[in-house]
């Protein structure tokens, strides 16, 4: 979790292939919304066929 500038370096020392950025906007506890990303992509997708 950080800015822009961070995820430039990353980029810059890991590579785009290893990286993923997410855009989660200013939010007043951006601890809680990284988490609440977190569990949704970890959830199970009954729905999805792969």
């Amino acid at each position: 979790m950080g800015s822009g500038g961070t995820m430039a370096g990353l980029v810059a020392g890991l590579g785009a292939d290893r990286v993923l950025g997410v855009d989660t906007g200013a939010v007043p506890d951006p601890a809680h919304r990284v988490r609440d990303l977190v569990t949704r992509w970890a959830a199970p997708c009954p729905s999805c066929d792969w």
